[in-house]
């Protein structure tokens, strides 16, 4: 579960760092919709739930000599574009956050 976040504590914070009213009730409110978008310990449960489900397939494929070369690089790809996908989601997450503190 995401923590909730503080929107009136975080534009004090702003207005004590300089910022004026506006722009900090602004960026606070931004950051707490951002944080709605964000995975939760169960959304990354569930993926790696479905990551473990098909890695199992994949390494009883590799042990059957009669799998086709195409099924199993087709596997190999979309394990691989998940674990690129959640990696990507993090990443953008952060740079939502770090341009949201810099404007």
């Amino acid at each position: 579960m995401v923590a909730a976040f503080d929107t009136l504590s975080a534009a004090k914070a702003l207005q004590t760092a300089g910022f004026e009213r506006a722009k900090a009730e602004a960026v606070a409110q931004a950051i707490r919709s951002v944080q709605g978008d964000q995975a939760t310990k169960e959304d990354a449960a569930g993926i790696r739930a479905e990551l473990g489900a098909q890695q199992q397939e994949l390494a009883g494929l590799r042990s059957d000599p009669g799998v086709q070369q195409g099924e199993l690089a087709a596997l190999c790809a979309e394990v691989n574009a998940i674990k690129w996908g959640r990696g990507l989601v993090a990443v953008l997450n952060f740079a939502i956050l770090v341009q949201l503190f810099l404007s």
